[in-house]
């Protein structure tokens, strides 16, 4: 799988990890939520603390002792905190506190989400940017300088490479060195066997930062397998 796929593999299994955590987050908590309909607020004192905490409470004058799953650092022996219980079974109690942190569920679930929405659009951005130049760019032939291995990135283990290029503009006499996109393998030896000495760039007119060497001419010597 060649580093474009990689990448869009990879934000798209992070969008989706991120949407199912969100989705299952959101949905035991709602469920715990409208459960509160059949709670009741008391006050309880603390009897146990360990994995799950023990708690003794009144209820209509009766006293009750029970248990709830979780537990909390600013718990303490005979603290008193907020707890409820199950109207049709006043042995069932718990902690609004606690319920509180299965928000964290769809809260990690939005952070994976977000960073692969935001891979993808990236990708997204790039593909249609280079979409663009080649419909409304000038196209203008550059001259084949020299490969370089972008240390800054890396996928799968291994960095991509880049063709650096050099672009004489008529119009003001000027040098540019121009860089390509990301590579995801040596290119050094194909341009050497084939004799490439220029490669085609879409420049926009108006923004002379504003390029795409089109590099595809390489891809049409290798084969992706996957």
């Amino acid at each position: 799988m060649n580093g474009e796929k990689t990448l869009k593999f990879l934000w798209g299994t992070f969008t989706t990890i991120g949407a199912i955590i969100v989705i299952i987050g959101l949905i035991v908590f709602f469920c715990i939520y409208n459960n509160y309909k059949n709670k009741v607020d008391t006050l309880g004192i603390i009897t146990n603390t360990g994995g799950r905490t023990t708690v003794s409470y009144n209820v209509e004058g009766e006293e009750h002792e029970s248990s709830f799953s979780g537990y909390s650092s600013s718990f303490h022996l005979g603290d008193e905190i907020e707890i409820y219980y199950d109207k049709e079974d006043v042995n069932k109690i718990g902690s609004k506190s606690l319920d509180l942190l299965y928000l964290i569920l769809p809260g990690i679930g939005s952070v994976f989400l977000l960073i692969g929405v935001i891979g993808l659009g990236v990708l997204s951005h790039k593909k249609n940017k280079e979409k663009d130049l080649r419909e409304n760019g000038e196209l203008v032939y550059a001259t084949y300088l020299e490969t370089i291995i972008n240390r800054n990135v890396m996928v799968n283990g291994r960095n991509p490479y880049n063709v650096i290029v050099q672009w004489n503009n008529p119009e003001d006499g000027k040098k540019y060195l121009l860089k390509s996109k990301n590579i995801y393998f040596n290119p050094e030896r194909l341009i050497e066997e084939r004799n490439i000495k220029m490669f085609p760039v879409y420049i926009n007119p108006n923004k002379k930062k504003q390029y795409f060497i089109d590099v595809d001419i390489l891809k049409e010597y290798v084969v992706d397998l996957t």
